[in-house]
């Protein structure tokens, strides 16, 4: 068994053995924490012995080893319409789902249809890793004055809307005013779905707190902080004058703050791995500011070669402007030794801890950059952050993690037995 995955010993994971799981998931293929998620959660849950079978909604799954496409029973249809054209295919996945499994995970797509189907029939639970369930526009984040929002989710929006132009897809494109109506509708159906499900869990406590205030209170409910994903342990020889941003390059992650930091840490150089609609505008940045040999630009790296930059970094920035419900690259970079430098956003607090980085007020550039310095500067004196590999996986390692799913699981099967 790979060390990324070890398994503890305990009763819960045991109990896997041999449990039919259906795993009911928006995408399986796509880049984002939650598929990351996902595409660790999977092995490690048929290591343990359980039959799982995946479900998407993405047509990019199609073709996609042991993942199932159902896009027209995973879509929300809103009109009464779409919804009686769609009842068959329904009906046909409730059904394929209830023969094929002891219990079901909707990760984060929750189809009303479906769930109600189901939750008549087998014991089900949602996963919510994003603060999607809380905003017509699944992000919570107010584009024109870049940064999160504190709304109740509403008609009131749409007024919002007319000056922070944040009903829009992550690309910036304007929803619909026929989208606009869907996603405002979809606010009460997770209200409405809450009250079905056996359990609810939520990647971070910040997460877990806004689903409440906005959604309702779910019968049940678990935090579990997501696995932690780590590259092979090295030594390589640490640049303290390298700084690593890894992510997607968009303005609501912060993309656009990197330039005025490096302009202020004048020795230093930033490698930047990953890819978005900003990307254009960031490089265009760097050019307009003569940054051409300190900035290196390496697309979508594999995950070990991310942790090999983690390991041999002196920090890592995460300047999340929108709500970030948990981050999974900054665990990552600690558990390479490397502190973090990131924006106080959502579930970042609960792992940016005082000993492996340093938090600072969304948008404060200024912050980030102060911040910055005195981390290089530790880190040019010698600081030993050997022990933090060792110090994350008992935190966020994959051991912890199916040991906390396997009991929500379980516990989401006893509450549903209790109910009948």
């Amino acid at each position: 068994m790979s060390e990324h995955a070890t398994i503890e010993n305990s009763s819960a994971v045991a109990a896997l053995k041999g449990l039919r799981v259906a795993l009911v998931v928006p995408s399986f293929s796509a880049h984002g924490g939650s598929e990351r998620h996902l595409q660790m959660l999977l092995p490690a849950l048929r290591e343990a012995g359980a039959m799982v079978k995946v479900f998407s909604a993405s047509s990019a799954d199609t073709g996609v080893p042991g993942i199932e496409t159902r896009q027209e029973a995973l879509r929300d249809s809103m009109g009464p319409w779409s919804r009686l054209r769609q009842a068959g295919a329904v009906a046909a996945l409730a059904d394929e789902i209830a023969a094929c499994a002891d219990v079901v995970e909707f990760q984060r797509v929750a189809p009303t249809a479906l769930c109600r189907a189901l939750s008549r029939r087998m014991p089900t639970m949602l996963s919510v890793y994003t603060p999607e369930h809380t905003c017509p526009s699944r992000s919570r984040y107010l584009r024109r004055s870049s940064v999160d929002c504190n709304h109740a989710p509403g008609m009131s929006c749409l007024n919002i809307d007319r000056s922070e132009h944040c009903l829009s897809y992550q690309e910036g494109r304007r929803f619909s005013w026929r989208e606009r109506v869907r996603s405002l509708l979809q606010m009460r159906r997770n209200a409405a779905q809450t009250r079905l499900l056996s359990m609810v869990t939520f990647n971070s406590s910040a997460v877990a707190g806004l689903y409440t205030q906005w959604v309702g209170k779910p019968r049940q409910a678990r935090v579990i902080w997501p696995p932690l994903e780590v590259g092979a342990a090295s030594e390589p020889v640490r640049d303290r004058k390298r700084i690593v941003f890894a992510g997607r390059i968009e303005g609501f992650k912060g993309a656009l703050d990197l330039v005025p930091i490096l302009l202020e840490l004048t020795d230093c150089y930033l490698d930047v791995c990953g890819d978005g609609s900003s990307l254009a505008a960031l490089q265009e940045q760097v050019r307009n500011s003569g940054l051409e040999a300190r900035v290196r630009f390496h697309g979508w790296r594999d995950r070990q070669s991310v942790s090999g930059m983690f390991a041999s970094a002196a920090i890592a920035l995460v300047p999340s402007r929108c709500y970030e419900a948990w981050g999974m690259v900054g665990p990552e970079a600690i558990a390479q030794g490397c502190p973090v430098v990131a924006y106080d956003s959502g579930g970042i607090g609960e792992w940016c801890l005082p000993q492996f980085g340093t938090l600072v007020p969304v948008g404060d550039v200024k912050g980030l950059i102060a911040a910055a310095r005195l981390w290089l500067e530790r880190m040019a004196h010698g600081l030993d952050t050997s022990s933090w590999r060792e110090e994350a996986l008992r935190r966020w390692g994959m051991a912890r993690f199916l040991r906390e799913y396997a009991q929500s699981l379980l516990a989401a099967m006893a509450a549903y037995k209790a109910a009948r």
